[in-house]
């Protein structure tokens, strides 16, 4: 397999035929820029379950507020990207270098995952 460029690569090149141990289902990894070919070697299922966004809310009840002088308050909370369950072996399957591509274009080389993050807050009304 080429590595003709500096991006990080998966652990599966690892895997590939080295001049002392020839592994019959990967070919040689070479480091070279003029080598490329195509394979269907690091063509994955990437079906995936995954919860994109998770918000719960809160309102406090009104004869609470009453006593604390308030018209509304409520509690709430946001997640994103809480987890994915899938067997795809790159960092996530939704993500793509490709920019001429919406969601993905078939490939992941160099491409971050997508974050995780968590809001929490109170709103209130007086």
């Amino acid at each position: 397999m080429a590595m003709n460029s500096l991006a990080n690569r998966g652990v599966s090149v690892f895997d590939g035929s080295t001049l002392y141990e020839i592994n019959p289902k990967r070919p040689m990894s070479l480091y070279n820029g003029s080598i490329n070919f195509l394979t269907n070697l690091n063509v994955y299922d990437a079906s995936y379950l995954k919860l994109k966004t998770l918000s719960l809310s809160y309102t406090l009840p009104s004869k609470w507020l009453k006593k604390l002088h308030m018209s509304s308050a409520s509690i709430y909370g946001t997640a994103t990207n809480l987890f994915t369950i899938t067997k795809y072996p790159g960092p996530d399957p939704e993500v793509s270098d490709d920019p001429r591509s919406i969601i993905g274009g078939g490939r992941d080389i160099s491409s971050y995952p997508t974050t995780r993050s968590y809001t929490f807050g109170v709103r209130v009304g007086f």
